[in-house]
């Protein structure tokens, strides 16, 4: 069983920019979110226009829906454990319900080179900025979020240490130091 956000995170969370890079992860999350929107909008508006009968409107935006949370879901199946191939052709069907949506939605009625541009926005714009996108930043940042936040609070820890603002300071290795700390007496600055 292989784990890819693990393995992908294992290096990233002992590091130093462990914190920086679960930003990244959040806003590529925030970034995917509204591409999700978008797609999500443009499948349903694709959906609408298919020539069959749909008795429920209410449907409409569930029908649509499937795909985007479909495609998250069973990609993030198979990513938490490769073995799980059903997870990534599941995903794959998905997809192509979603992208066939997308393109006639979006090139329906126009010349053939609309359909070909709307097929590869479709792909490399929504296919991998809102699935892969979303996925991939879920997938991170559950495994490296409390990685970032220890380290926070390990900093902010050393900083209020070093401005006297409590008697234990952790030195390199985050172990609490024996040393006498620095503190503030009546103005002046003096050792215990």
């Amino acid at each position: 069983m292989t784990n890819l956000f693990k393995s992908a995170a294992q290096n990233i969370k002992r590091s130093p920019f462990v914190i920086v890079i679960t930003l990244v992860f959040f806003v590529l999350f925030i970034i995917s979110l509204g591409l999700s929107y978008e797609s999500f909008m443009t499948t349903m508006r694709g959906y609408e226009m298919l020539p069959t009968a749909k008795i429920n409107p209410w449907i409409v935006p569930l029908v649509a829906l499937l795909p985007q949370v479909g495609q998250v879901a069973f990609t993030y199946v198979f990513a938490m454990d490769t073995r799980k191939r059903w997870g990534i052709f599941i995903a794959f069907f998905l997809h192509l319900f979603d992208m066939l949506t997308d393109v006639y939605f979006k090139a329906h009625g126009q010349d053939w080179w609309v359909y070909i541009l709307a097929f590869f926005e479709s792909e490399m714009l929504f296919t991998l900025g809102a699935v892969l996108g979303l996925t991939l930043s879920l997938g991170m940042l559950i495994e490296l979020l409390p990685h970032a936040l220890e380290q926070v609070s390990h900093f902010f820890h050393r900083v209020s240490g070093s401005l006297g603002l409590h008697d234990d300071a952790d030195d390199d290795e985050g172990e609490v130091s024996a040393s006498p700390t620095m503190r503030r007496s009546g103005g002046m600055i003096g050792r215990d």
